[in-house]
């Protein structure tokens, strides 16, 4: 027997940190690379982390931030949105000079067990709420970010879910899974207090989290070096 999964997830007004920096000018394009990585991968990889912590510790169920820098490493930092509908407000402390990535609102289908050539279904699944979006808002500091629909990354190649999980949680053998949705990844903000806020949803009501909201703010601080 084969299973398969989907989760739809996203993910804050603190006035202003930006108010000698352009948010144009710290917003990563579509195709940018970060650390030598299309923003692709880190949809991805932001999955992986998402799976590789128990539920008492998942940033992505905690609703005020105590659990935000569980799993963080390297130079992107991932914030979390919520499963399904959700309304959040979290504070979140970051040290400087991290990337920031995030998913306005995204999608994830997964497969197990499954081989690359089940891809290009769960590829297709994980698009369909994407294709039928009513509403992308993310604002940093007041600013809106201009045209997030611009932002969408779907997965170029299927990926292993629980790449990061420990062995002793026992993850699905041979799985697989395909992400599709509206992520943002931002250059390192300058120090002190941010507030940024993450507004989406979707209509595709004969559609599993076809009818899903995201209402997320995150008070954050960066720290100085």
């Amino acid at each position: 027997m084969r299973f398969a999964l989907a989760f739809a997830a996203a993910l804050p007004l603190v006035e202003p940190a930006l108010a000698e920096t352009d948010l144009t000018s710290l917003v990563v394009p579509p195709d940018g690379i970060v650390d030598g990585q299309p923003l692709t991968s880190y949809a991805g990889r932001w999955w992986q982390w998402a799976y590789a912590m128990p539920q008492s510790e998942s940033p992505i169920v905690d609703e005020v931030g105590t659990f935000c820098h569980v799993g963080q490493s390297g130079p992107v930092w991932f914030l979390a949105g919520g499963y399904g509908s959700s309304k959040v407000h979290r504070s979140c402390t970051i040290p400087a000079g991290r990337h920031l990535f995030f998913p306005v609102i995204n999608f994830v289908q997964m497969l197990y067990p499954a081989t690359q050539d089940d891809c290009p279904w769960m590829q297709a699944e994980a698009a369909r709420n994407n294709d039928a979006y009513v509403y992308l808002k993310v604002f940093l500091d007041g600013e809106a970010v201009e045209e997030p629909e611009r932002f969408r990354l779907a997965s170029t190649a299927c990926f292993d879910p629980f790449a990061r999980t420990p062995p002793k949680a026992g993850a699905p053998p041979d799985a697989l899974a395909a992400t599709d949705g509206y992520w943002i990844m931002l250059r390192p903000l300058p120090p002190g207090p941010h507030h940024l806020e993450f507004r989406a949803f979707y209509t595709n009501p004969d559609e599993a989290y076809g009818d899903m909201v995201q209402n997320i703010a995150y008070d954050l601080v960066v720290q100085p070096d």
